[in-house]
């Protein structure tokens, strides 16, 4: 799906794979919502989760496409799900090539030099954030001089409802604000467990 923002502002979210739902604020105005995604919806749907770098950004044009692509190197200091390179290619649409500029609400915040906990599905030889902005977290330094986590929403999220509704909800905060460790020793625990539907011994 994809919704006009404004005026060279489109929000894309087939190509990254997650549902972006678009509620009508106004005949000429749309906003963007995504959707929301726990700890556990992230955990499951990614292929990779790292703790990282992030490096430099390039945009770019795909060929025989209009749509503008930025493409983000991250070196990765942790894996904490699944096999990957020590360096990746993190790739959002969006971006700017000389005097054309495309934005997409949403996005992950990639700027170089910071440090970050990415869940991402993998494209070919690219990678992309689930869930978008929902998929990053940033690492700072907190008060105890250790290294904690935080993310940052600048769109709403929500979930449909049986009959097809866009219902608003609150984004997960247990973890905007809590050490990096508790956050990785989380993910494991939802990697360890088994699956809902498993059978369990007596």
């Amino acid at each position: 799906m994809r919704s006009q923002a404004s005026t060279g502002a489109w929000v894309c979210a087939a190509a990254i794979g997650m549902a972006v739902l678009a509620v009508a604020l106004a005949p000429k105005a749309h906003a963007t919502v995504l959707e929301d995604l726990k700890l556990a919806d992230l955990t499951a749907r990614a292929d990779v989760i790292v703790v990282g770098t992030i490096g430099e950004a390039t945009a770019l044009r795909l060929p025989g496409a209009d749509q503008i692509w930025t493409d983000t190197a991250l070196s990765v200091d942790q894996i904490v799900k699944g096999k990957v390179a020590p360096k990746l290619t993190i790739r959002q649409q969006g971006g700017r090539i000389g005097d054309s500029a495309m934005v997409v609400a949403g996005n992950a915040a990639l700027p170089a030099g910071r440090r970050v906990v990415l869940f991402l599905k993998r494209q070919g030889d690219r990678f992309y954030t689930v869930g978008m902005e929902l998929g990053a977290f940033e690492i700072y330094t907190g008060h105890d001089g250790q290294p904690w986590v935080r993310r940052r929403t600048t769109v709403p999220v929500g979930r449909l409802a049986p009959k097809g509704q866009m219902q608003l909800a609150d984004p997960e905060m247990a973890y905007h604000g809590a050490p990096l460790q508790a956050l990785i020793d989380d993910v494991r625990a939802l990697l360890a467990a088994p699956p809902a539907d498993a059978e369990v011994d007596p």
